[in-house]
């Protein structure tokens, strides 16, 4: 069930006064610096000055659509050699998944939202603007923030190496790095868990709850499981063996957490709760500032009575014949 107003209004009050909310600035710049991080592809990431931990940010918006929505990003057109080429194996992992938050609705008073949301931009803005101002630099920055569609662009790498096969061994075990805002799952390269079999009751082997364990950890992290286009799969599947997918760690306002395919139905319109780390890397001496997810939580569930994608399309069609008869009559 969703949200009764007064169980929203106390969970977004609790949200709005955390130290990590992205509008409270003070709070947030007072204890924020961009320190590099073992084991990231970020030159640089935000971290808290006293634990040098990195800091989960979070804001409150409505999940809007792109071009495409929750479905990887980042072409990448393998030889058909195996194994792959180094620069295949780099255009692979740099796959996303994105997202852009609009300002939020039905969860606080207007005024709040939007007020809540230009202190957002602020607080981005000086965390930007104190990074140059310690380098002595000012270079060019690119933003997570889209100044002119009023959009907050989050991301989440989507695909990683196994560890087995970066080390050359067979079943190591392969983890998510949770600092990206992956989900810590378990899993040798056959797929099986590693932790020693549950048995059932007569002994003979693994019982129901593990094998469904296993099957719902497969269904996420294997790359021919997720929504995306057959062209991306005959892609993507050579590689199944050798890396997984990160799937978000997004929950419903049921706290359940949502398998990929559900990613465009229960997310699209719906207001969440983002939760994001803030990492900058260099190209050319640019500056470019990235939020990657950590978590995503539902507050205020889509719209109900009509399926998202076919009401998007049905306004699609309807705009579309108007502005072919526009032409003509002109």
């Amino acid at each position: 069930m969703p949200f009764s107003q007064e169980e929203l209004s106390e969970i977004v009050k609790e949200i709005r006064t955390d130290d990590n909310y992205f509008a409270n600035s003070d709070s947030i710049l007072n204890r924020c610096a961009f320190r590099q991080i073992n084991d990231t592809q970020y030159d640089e990431s935000a971290v808290d000055n006293l634990t040098e931990q990195e800091l989960q940010l979070s804001i409150i918006g409505r999940v809007v659509r792109k071009s495409t929505f929750l479905q990887p990003e980042g072409a990448f057109r393998p030889s058909g050699v195996f194994p792959a080429k180094q620069d295949e194996l780099s255009s692979l992992l740099n796959s996303t998944l994105r997202i852009s938050l609009a300002p939020p609705k039905d969860v606080m008073d207007s005024r709040t939202a939007k007020d809540d949301w230009r202190r957002y931009q602020v607080t981005l803005s000086q965390l930007i603007k104190s990074t140059d101002q310690a380098e002595g630099t000012t270079s060019k920055y690119w933003s997570p923030y889209r100044k002119d569609k009023n959009k907050f662009m989050l991301r989440h790498l989507l695909i990683s190496a196994k560890e087995s096969s970066l080390e050359g061994k067979d079943n190591e075990q392969a983890k998510t790095d949770g600092s990206r805002g992956g989900i810590d799952f378990t899993s040798s390269q056959s797929g099986e868990l590693d932790d020693d079999p549950i048995e059932d009751d007569d002994g003979s082997g693994l019982s129901d709850q593990q094998r469904n364990v296993e099957k719902h950890i497969d269904e996420l992290t294997r790359i021919i499981n997720w929504p995306a286009s057959e062209d991306w799969h005959k892609v993507a599947d050579r590689f199944d063996r050798t890396h997984y997918m990160n799937p978000l760690a997004a929950f419903n306002d049921e706290y359940e957490l949502l398998a990929p395919k559900a990613y465009e139905s229960k997310l699209l319109g719906a207001v969440v709760h983002a939760r994001f780390t803030l990492s900058r890397f260099d190209i050319r001496g640019d500056h470019t500032f990235v939020c990657n997810i950590v978590e995503l939580q539902v507050l205020r569930p889509p719209p109900g009575g009509v399926d998202v994608r076919k009401k998007r399309t049905l306004t699609d069609l309807v705009m579309d014949k108007k502005r072919k008869k526009r032409r003509i009559i002109w």
